[in-house]
């Protein structure tokens, strides 16, 4: 067996090292307070928003309840003026009578962007549309059938006086 002699330096490292060691674990212990503080800054920015979107969704359920309701009231208000409108006339006249208010009304709600009278067999009798020209009352020659719309079949199964509030689609 030999003996070496290390020279002093080689000696010296293993006291360097250990001098460093308390500061190396300060470092890892000052690294892992920022990766837990950025983290805990990460968890509050996500929650806040969270809570934003929260608020969002419940504003916009408020508008569109409040938006279900104004609908609500035009259709009872609507219901009653065709009453009044078409009682006791024949359909040709009461037809315009309906599409005069119709189209007048569309004009007065902007929300609004076309308005129907269908037959009990689902024929349009009256169409109004908001073009790029504004209102228009459809002529008779370009109305349609919708006897086959699910929102046609849905109403006839509701009793005098109740409203039936489709589902949104695109109209084709």
């Amino acid at each position: 067996m030999e003996v070496v002699d290390l020279p002093d330096k080689e000696i010296k490292q293993p006291s360097v090292l250990l001098w460093m060691a308390p500061y190396i674990a300060l470092s890892v212990v000052a690294l892992t307070s920022v990766i837990w503080g950025y983290r805990g800054e990460v968890a509050q920015v996500e929650q806040s928003y969270r809570s934003e979107g929260d608020a969002r969704i419940e504003d916009a359920g408020h508008l569109t309840n409040a938006f279900v309701e104004s609908q609500d009231r035009d259709l009872k208000f609507l219901s009653k003026r065709f009453s009044a409108l078409t009682d006791g006339l024949n359909d040709a006249v009461a037809g315009q009578r309906l599409a005069e208010f119709l189209s007048s009304y569309l004009v007065a709600h902007q929300e609004y962007f076309q308005a129907r009278w269908l037959a009990t067999d689902g024929k349009e009798l009256v169409k109004i549309v908001r073009g790029p020209n504004g209102v228009e009352i459809i002529p008779a020659n370009q109305l349609q059938d919708k006897s086959s719309r699910g929102y046609f079949q849905s109403l006839q199964s509701l009793q005098p006086g109740e409203h039936y509030l489709s589902a949104f689609d695109l109209n084709v």
